[in-house]
């Protein structure tokens, strides 16, 4: 089938720092870190399959002391599409963090059904587990090395917002998650819990940019989520959560000790000044598909100036960025 091609205006260029964090980063990196630490609770890996990150995909070892790397995923019900894909980079010397959006529907090839990153985690090759595949392909497309994981179900997602008692956000707009089903939220102060937390998150059909529309509104929930944290306390969060570990449905290579080590770091973290930049592309048309088409060379600038403070820069035509046939990066070498 032909590539159909739609408006290529860009859709975001955003490489400007932002005030808030990503749900799916403060859900992993920082609640899961205080369960561990006051509970001991040890949570499970992915089994079967190659260890999920090799030496050759993780930080050099003459780095690894200055900065650590994680891949923080959000993956849905069918456990199959990951709904949230994060790039969070902590300088351990300067002490911040640099969080990164890879958009679900970012184009990676033909290889993939749909040809959408999001479609990665679910169709890992034999011997290899799912985490393990998108953390190769995150570090084959990008050049960026990754240390550790983590990752959340949508079932462990609306846990933990019912557990504190849901979460109060200023809707922008009417949220139609599924009209006919009654699935849906008024604009204005709503409160949120763990269903309609999920409802608002996921969200993007009324968007007029989709998926970037969607990132905005995680956004705006997880600016509401952490003032609710915030007022209720590290030690009541503890208590509210100490039954949940069974339902969290949250993975990880990290060791209870690793956790409680990395937990003081990132609580220590002023979120108001962590940077956090989506990918730059556009909206395209792939064999009857709407995918997210990346800039590489904005791309290449976002990585060297915020993902790479003791490594060498590294050109955009050294990146695997996929692109698709006959538009102008693709006929100028890159994505080969």
């Amino acid at each position: 089938m032909a590539n159909q091609k739609i408006n290529k205006k860009p859709l975001s260029r955003r490489s400007k720092v932002l005030r808030i964090v990503s749900a799916v980063v403060i859900f992993i990196c920082l609640i899961f870190i205080i369960i561990v630490a006051a509970l001991n609770y040890r949570p499970s890996q992915e089994q079967g399959g190659e260890p999920p990150i090799t030496s050759s995909i993780q930080t050099p070892a003459e780095h690894q002391e200055k900065v650590v790397n994680f891949l923080c995923i959000g993956v849905d019900n069918s456990e199959n599409l990951t709904d949230v894909i994060i790039y969070l980079s902590y300088d351990r010397q300067e002490k911040k963090a640099s969080m990164l959006r890879i958009p679900r529907d970012t184009f990676v090839g033909d290889d993939i059904p749909t040809g959408k990153i999001n479609a990665v985690y679910g169709h890992a090759p034999e011997g290899k587990t799912k985490i393990g595949y998108l953390i190769e392909r995150v570090n084959e497309m990008f050049d960026l090395p990754v240390d550790h994981y983590a990752t959340i179900t949508l079932e462990g997602f609306r846990s933990i917002v019912d557990s504190i008692g849901g979460v109060e956000v200023d809707v922008p707009q009417t949220i139609y998650y599924d009209e006919y089903q009654g699935m849906v939220i008024p604009a204005g102060l709503q409160q949120l819990d763990g269903e309609k937390a999920e409802w608002f998150v996921r969200y993007r059909a009324g968007y007029a940019n989709a998926d970037l529309g969607r990132i905005d509104a995680q956004n705006l929930f997880i600016e509401a989520f952490l003032k609710k944290v915030k007022d209720l306390g590290r030690m009541k969060l503890v208590s509210l959560l100490s039954g949940l570990s069974d339902e969290m449905g949250f993975t990880t290579d990290m060791s209870v000790g690793e956790m409680i080590g990395y937990a003081g770091d990132l609580f220590g973290i002023d979120v108001d000044e962590m940077e956090s930049v989506t990918l730059p592309g556009a909206g395209d048309m792939h064999e009857g598909v709407a995918v997210y088409e990346l800039f590489p060379e904005e791309t290449a600038e976002i990585l060297n100036k915020s993902f790479r403070p003791y490594s060498d820069p590294v050109p955009a035509d050294e990146l695997n960025i996929a692109q698709i046939p006959g538009n102008y990066y693709s006929d100028n070498g890159y994505g080969e």
